[in-house]
């Protein structure tokens, strides 16, 4: 889960790397006191925050969030407002554990063609000893 506090830093850090400003990050301020104010700077501010692996969601244990979540979102914005959209809807990457099934698919085929190739090994010796015993009969029967 994410927390509060790398929320607030995600906020920050996308704010800033959007526009330059000189203000104080406060959660009550809203995005247009930092200077984004027109639709470029909202886009790709949302860019920066569902997209950016370095400062955005996706920076935090690879959180995954949809940009269009933010759809609503303009120069009077609170940042608090767009700290709650990311709590609220940052979703955790799923466990990897379908990789590690197929893994073990994978393991448990490669066990599965041994032995069958055992057994056809198996089959095999038995076919060979019962045409030597069968040879050593009719052998047996000519003297």
């Amino acid at each position: 889960m994410i927390t509060q506090p790398e929320v607030e830093k995600i906020t920050e850090d996308c704010i800033n790397e959007t526009v330059q400003n000189d203000e104080e990050y406060g959660a009550e301020k809203p995005l247009g006191l930092f200077g984004v104010l027109d639709e470029d700077l909202i886009s790709t501010f949302i860019q920066h925050v569902s997209k950016n692996k370095e400062i955005g969601v996706p920076s935090i244990r690879k959180h995954k969030i949809k940009a269009d979540v933010f759809e609503d979102i303009g120069p009077d914005t609170l940042c608090g407002e767009v700290e709650d959209l990311i709590m609220d809807n940052a979703v955790e990457p799923k466990p990897k554990k379908a990789a590690e099934a197929k893994k073990v698919t994978g393991v448990q085929k490669v066990q599965k063609v041994e032995k069958v190739q055992k057994v056809q090994h198996v089959q095999e010796v038995q076919k060979a000893a019962e045409a030597i015993k069968t040879a050593t009969a009719s052998g047996r029967k000519r003297k």
